[in-house]
């Protein structure tokens, strides 16, 4: 059973839409793993769009 939320906002925090880039960067727990392990002060982080957050990651860890 996947215990899906019968809404689209993220039960955590009350974000209006929890998707997967929420989930991965912009989820305030999530977030602070990131500026943590030292990625997030190379990049825009936040300002970001999705696809050029992700390449970013990858093609400059």
């Amino acid at each position: 059973m996947c215990h899906l939320a019968p809404s689209n906002s993220c039960a955590r925090c009350s974000c209006s839409l929890e998707s997967i880039i929420h989930a991965l960067r912009d989820y305030p727990h999530s977030s602070q793993v990131w500026f943590d392990s030292g990625l997030a002060s190379q990049i825009s982080f936040a300002e970001m769009e999705c696809v050029a957050w992700l390449r970013s990651i990858i093609l400059h860890p």
